[in-house]
């Protein structure tokens, strides 16, 4: 379930994308006007970000589908809660950006539209944040690996006691080869 170093790029090269045309497009079409002879109209740049922005989110979409089958579907069947919440709610907010960028585009003018337009933008604006947790949230909260393979293989001092309990841990340890290994349920009982 953890994301290899292409995909990582990748996917941070889109979401970057999309959050600074976002961003762009946010800004002009909220607080830029240019004063024609006409009066006051929207930026020219406006219609040029919105489009690279649709653009950029049809691509995030597609990459969403990639991601919900070989990250999220995968932690989801996995059970391990270190991150479910958080990765959870990144798939609403997404989930969010795209019903609001659809109301926003074909909603016409009405008060909904206004109001899918600005949720759609606050939404973008904080989701970064969102996902720059459920990213970090792994290192703040390591997790001990019941398996051989995945065990840390570092020496313990000649003074550590052969078995010992590790911290977040009910099951009792030995050190063998230099690997920290579970003591089988079996020998737990004979030792008893």
């Amino acid at each position: 379930m953890k994301l290899r170093g292409q995909e990582k790029i990748v996917l941070g090269g889109l979401a970057a994308l999309a959050y600074g045309t976002g961003a762009v497009l946010f800004v002009l079409g909220r607080y830029v006007r240019v004063a024609t002879a006409v009066g006051e109209q929207h930026h020219p740049a406006e219609g040029w970000s919105r489009m690279l922005h649709s653009a950029v989110a049809y691509a995030a979409v597609v990459a969403f589908g990639y991601l919900l089958r070989g990250h999220v579907l995968p932690g989801l069947r996995s059970g391990k809660k270190q991150r479910m919440r958080s990765g959870l709610a990144n798939v609403v907010l997404f989930g969010v950006l795209v019903l609001t960028a659809l109301v926003t585009l074909y909603g016409g003018e009405s008060e909904w539209t206004a109001f899918a337009a600005l949720s759609h933008g606050l939404v973008g604006l904080a989701l970064p944040g969102f996902i720059a947790v459920h990213a970090l949230r792994k290192r703040a909260t390591p997790h001990i690996s019941h398996t051989r393979k995945a065990l840390p293989r570092h020496p313990l001092p000649h003074a550590a006691h052969r078995t010992a309990a590790l911290p977040h841990s009910s099951h009792e340890w030995e050190v063998r080869d230099g690997l920290v290994l579970p003591i089988a349920s079996r020998q737990r009982r004979r030792a008893s």
